[in-house]
């Protein structure tokens, strides 16, 4: 039992302290696992110049992903992507039309967490 709460707060403690390692000046869509493992970001924004253009209140309702890029708006599945990083370095995963929290973003295998809206 002791182990559990030492491997719990653990995780949780990666979970704060892990974004503040990811990139900050960017955000946008990972279409692919292997985009994930390649840091290669779709529909992507310099944060530090552009507004963010994912919106994120669609991200939570429902199977789409509403992306304004470019000044083009593109409605994209979910089920075909893999997930998302947003300007705060924060990244997530899609599972069906779920969003996962991913803990630790540069490990082999990923630790996720879930926060129902």
């Amino acid at each position: 039992m002791k182990e559990i709460r030492h491997l719990v707060l653990l995780a949780s403690t990666l979970f704060y302290i892990l974004p503040a390692f990811a990139q900050k000046d960017s955000s946008g869509i990972y279409k692919t696992a292997e985009d994930f493992q390649e840091r290669k970001l779709s529909y992507a924004i310099n944060c530090k110049i552009e507004k963010h253009k994912i919106n994120p209140t669609v991200f939570f309702k429902g199977s789409e992903v509403k992306v304004k890029h470019s000044g083009t708006t593109y409605n994209l599945n979910k089920r075909d992507l893999f997930g998302y990083r947003t300007c705060s370095g924060k990244e997530y995963r899609f599972v069906a039309d779920a969003e996962y929290g991913i803990l630790n973003s540069g490990a082999d295998l990923l630790v996720y967490f879930y926060q129902h809206p």
